[in-house]
């Protein structure tokens, strides 16, 4: 995605070991650890609110322009609107506590505090880590200025776990993340790195001086990084904002912080670059923590990480091109210049001569060999000619860097391959450029081609004043910066506030939950010790809300898609980024459009001029007449253009809608590994999609313009034309039959049944053999009209390969899971491209790359061990359903002796079901479904189903397995709590015996 160079050992040691379990071969991120990552900058602002207050809105006067205060009044409106309710952090610390000791009041943070949280949470391993525990302590700790200690040593008060403390420990150690990113006009990678190059410079030690390419050092030694506010360096220094040509818009976009209004510009160094103060009760010796301070010296700096070559300009599937409407007209610009000067030229080069062939076995031979040619001769054309014009006429269209250079060669590409060919009239032996102006739609696709290059040569002219411009200018006028920042930037930036809008609403949706749980009685089950913990109740609500109460909301279509376009929602909430390649065939698909409609203009005149001279040569009685065929040909055209029209319109918002599904799951993607495995093989295969977007729209458009002007010269034409209207009336005489049956069966059907049971079985009898009696012939014209209905729904969707056609089980020869071929694989090849998409552009995708190259950059600067443990406590407390999908990645976290469903995912691996008083079985990707209910008692027996009437019995057996699940993992908690004072009376007991050994028999 970003391009940088890193071994999975690097990733190993810094990435997992920080954000994961550790850095064995073995660790993974799970899902409960993913979400801890991705919430960091929830939490930072959750923690701000509660040292700070709420943010502080700036007045007029603090600002020296209109504009400077209108910029900073919509990143300070985007900013509230995503800031978090500061009660949220109080109600998990609350539910912490409740879960723990009982009681909401706070209590000292010793270890036996944080060792019964991890019990209460099934966190057992960790709870003999006393240096992670003490860590954890100091985490939390008061600064020395606020009067608090660490924990506990002999004589001075304990640390007290309350809200303050809370929030230090979830935030202590990614303090290094700005939160005014968000709302910054700058990319991710920019964001981190302070650069869009690699910030490696050659012979730099291990504790030197940070100098990027974007970055100037200043007289003290400090290191001056484009577009970011003042911050500390690593001897408390600051960082100033010094911005040069190559990074000028990140470091003018967006200047005025918005977060950090009423907050210290600068932290204190040590909170920085310190690890937490060990307590001195900790088992580490002094000359072990004499080398780790020196290691965390030597650590505090950052990482340099190296960008390798990814040719970002025509990089398509992670979108590092500058400007994504570049892309869209390149593309379709080269291919108006195809049909332009390459489609026909030169069409017989190479054939054989096939006339020479007298046998029909070697004539049919012949003919199969030019075919060969033909084609080899298009792949050698298109190859070589279209990337060449492809990858020269993208240079100066990358993200990362803007030369001159490249810009003036991308210049000289299209005028070379677009202005020229318009200009002049040549041959070579590749094309020519002679033109058909005898053919209006030929002229249409020349002046395409041009129009199209002249608005590619304005966009490369505006990208070269940039790179040429004196930094002055932009660093003195920035709302002239900001019109020239990429807009592939601001799509970044619009994915930042989406990931941020996401999260917030995903936070306040589980805090809903807990709170809903409070005020509920919990009527449909028994009281037990387990449904009174917050754990418990929010596992019954979470589980009741998934069957009983979930909510909706209709998307789709080309209203909705417009309104959210409009809005600004479908990229600053939703976070949609709709693929170039999918862009670039949506516009070509215009194309098809006005070339229907021209062709369709173009054979209307020349009919008419060509009417004396038709009517001369036309000979005999059932020669069709000059108005049959002008008529059949443009009422023909006339639909194949609503079709065209209909198609273009669609493709988007089918591309968001297919998009929107896959994220809540009604396309099943990762919970159907068969069918996933689908999507994830051939990724070479989305090079098909441009071109099958176009010519599917073109072909779609010619059939129904053939099939519906067919019918209408049929219907005109002297020879077929009494059969046509008898056919009309006889189809309308069916109608008309059809609907009194339908009529009468309305009287008849409430009559005689109910569902599928027969009120009058003798009547309903003789009325059955009545109508089949009917239909043996009444089906005739049903099938007649459901093979058309047939033909025409299939001409409509030959264009829209943006959905399957065709059935599942219709669509593919073979096994449904197995080696096979898909008749239609281009609606694969559609969503193939949509995942692409998702996997590198999707807003928490997005969020955890920023998260991993912020890890992998300042190493233990940020996000150490102990803090990714209390935010993954903050996860388990807020959404203790996601407990489950820890031990899906981490089985050894259930007891042997468990029979956990998710163990079945170990590999290697397979346990029987679990053994749960019911058993309610899910058969639909949308919702769970009536099902049978099973007792442990039968489940090796044969099962004895049981109707259910009331889908409240089967809500009221769902929640009562979720108490017992409760129920027992509160038990497994209490039985943890007694291991820990158990084991904790067993080390006194031996030293006591060690003591009483040392002092003699007596």
């Amino acid at each position: 995605r970003y391009g940088i160079r890193v071994t999975v050992a690097e990733v190993r040691k810094t990435i997992l070991s920080g954000l994961g379990g550790g850095e064995g071969d073995d660790e993974v991120i799970d899902l409960a650890e993913v979400v801890a990552i991705l919430i960091i900058p929830e939490l930072l602002k959750l923690a701000r609110q509660v040292e700070y207050g709420p943010l502080r809105r700036k007045e007029r006067e603090e600002f020296q322009s209109d504009w400077e205060y209108r910029d900073y009044m919509e990143r300070f409106e985007i900013a509230d609107a995503r800031m978090p309710d500061p009660d949220m952090l109080r109600l998990v610390l609350q539910n912490i506590l409740q879960d723990v000791t009982g009681s909401t009041e706070p209590r000292p943070l010793d270890r036996e505090l944080i060792r019964d949280i991890f019990a209460a949470y099934g966190e057992h391993e960790l709870v003999e880590n006393v240096e992670i525990i003490d860590e954890m302590i100091a985490a939390a700790a008061s600064p020395p200025d606020e009067g608090g200690k660490n924990d506990g040593t002999t004589g001075t008060p304990a640390q007290m776990f309350d809200l303050a403390a809370f929030a230090r420990a979830l935030t202590y150690d990614v303090q290094l993340y700005d939160c005014d990113v968000e709302t910054r006009l700058s990319t991710h990678y920019y964001d981190v790195m302070g650069t869009n190059h690699s910030t490696k410079v050659e012979n730099k030690s291990c504790c030197g001086k940070c100098l990027s390419r974007c970055g100037k050092e200043d007289a003290r030694g400090s290191v001056s990084t484009a577009g970011r506010d003042s911050a500390p360096d690593d001897r408390g220094g600051t960082i100033h904002v010094v911005s040069d040509d190559d990074c000028f818009w990140e470091g003018r976009a967006g200047s005025t912080s918005v977060y950090r209004d009423g907050k210290p510009d600068s932290l204190p160094a040590s909170m920085l670059t310190d690890p937490p103060t060990v307590p001195e009760h900790s088992t580490e010796n002094d000359e072990e923590r004499a080398e780790s301070s020196n290691g965390a010296a030597c650590q505090g700096d950052v990482k340099e990480v190296e960008r390798t070559f990814t040719f970002a300009a025509i990089d398509y599937i992670a979108g590092t091109y500058r400007n994504k409407i570049f892309v869209v007209l390149l593309w379709v610009c080269g291919l108006a210049t195809y049909f332009a000067y390459l489609y026909e030229f030169n069409s017989e080069f190479g054939d054989l001569n096939c006339e020479s062939y007298t046998e029909a076995a070697k004539h049919f031979g012949c003919q199969i060999a030019n075919g060969i040619i033909h084609w080899f001769m298009i792949m050698l054309e298109l190859s070589i000619m279209g990337t060449i014009f492809i990858c020269l006429s993208s240079l100066g269209n990358s993200i990362y860097h803007v030369s001159i250079i490249a810009s003036l060669f991308g210049i000289g590409a299209v005028a070379t391959f677009i202005i020229v060919p318009f200009a002049m009239e040549f041959e070579t032996f590749f094309f020519s450029t002679i033109k058909q102006v005898d053919q209006l739609g030929m002229r249409m696709i020349y002046w395409i081609s041009f129009l199209l290059g002249c608005t590619i040569l304005v966009m490369q002219t505006v990208s070269l004043l940039r790179s040429i411009a004196p930094s002055e200018v932009f660093t003195r006028h920035p709302k002239i910066a900001r019109r020239f920042a990429p807009p592939i930037a601001v799509a970044e930036s619009k994915m930042k506030q989406a990931a941020a809008f996401k999260l917030k609403r995903l936070l306040e949706n589980a805090a809903g939950i807990h709170q809903r749980s409070d005020a509920d009685d919990s009527q449909h089950i028994n009281q037990r010790s387990a449904i009174q913990t917050t754990y418990g109740k929010a596992l019954l609500r979470y589980q009741q809300d998934a069957t009983a109460n979930c909510q909706y909301e209709e998307v789709g279509g080309m209203l909705w898609f417009i309104r959210n376009w409009r809005s600004g929602n479908l990229h600053n909430e939703e976070g949609i980024f709709l693929s170039s390649q999918i862009l670039a065939g949506n516009v070509a698909q215009i194309i098809v459009c006005l070339f229907v409609l021209v062709l369709a203009i173009d054979m209307y005149y020349t009919s008419i001029q060509n009417e004396d001279a038709t009517d001369d040569q036309i000979v005999g009685d059932f020669a069709p007449e000059t108005w049959m065929v002008l008529a059949a040909v443009t009422i023909g055209l006339g639909y194949g253009f609503i079709s065209a029209v209909h198609i273009t319109a669609a493709y988007l918002p089918s591309t968001v809608s297919t998009t929107l599904q896959f994220r809540c799951g009604v396309i099943p993607s990762l919970k159907n590994p068969c069918e996933f495995q689908i999507f994830r093989f051939g990724q070479d295969t989305i090079s098909l999609l441009f071109g099958g977007i176009f010519w599917g729209a073109f072909y779609s458009a010619l059939s129904v313009a053939v099939l519906i002007g067919s019918i209408v010269f049929l219907s005109v034409w002297q020879l077929t034309a009494s059969f046509m209207w008898g056919l009309y009336a006889r189809i309308l005489g069916l109608l008309i039959s059809v609907s009194l049956k339908l009529l009468l069966l309305l009287f008849l059907r409430s009559a005689y049944y109910s569902a599928f049971y027969r009120k009058k079985p003798a009547e309903a009898n003789l009325v059955m053999v009545i109508l089949e009696s009917w239909g043996i012939a009444l089906t005739t014209g049903f099938m007649l009209g459901r093979s058309l209905m047939l033909i025409l729904s299939t001409t409509l969707n030959i264009g829209r390969i943006d959905r399957p056609f065709l059935a599942p089980g219709a669509n593919r020869v073979g096994k449904r899971n197995g080696p096979g071929l898909h008749l239609d694989f281009y609606p694969v090849c559609f969503r193939k491209a949509i995942l692409c998409v998702e996997a590198h552009r999707h807003p928490y995708v997005e969020r955890l790359g920023c998260m991993y190259m912020m890890k992998l950059r300042f190493g233990e600067r940020f996000a150490r061990t102990s803090g990714s443990i209390w935010r993954l406590l903050f996860v388990f407390a807020l959404m203790p359903w996601l407990r489950r999908y820890r031990i899906f990645a981490r089985p050894e976290l259930e007891d042997e002796n468990d029979d956990f469903e998710g163990a079945k995912w170990k590999e290697g691996r397979k346990l029987p079901p679990p053994k749960q008083r019911y058993s309610v079985s899910v058969s639909s990707s949308v919702g769970p479904q009536l099902g049978i209910m099973q007792d442990d008692a039968s489940a090796a027996a044969p099962t004895e189903t049981t109707e259910v009437d009331d889908a409240d019995d089967i809500c009221a057996v769902k929640s009562e397995n979720v108490a017992l699940k409760a129920e027992i993992d509160h038990l497994k908690a209490e039985l943890a709590r007694v291991d820990i004072r158990n084991n904790g009376l067993t080390r006194n007991i031996v030293e006591v015996a060690a003591d009483h050994d040392k002092e003699g028999p007596e």
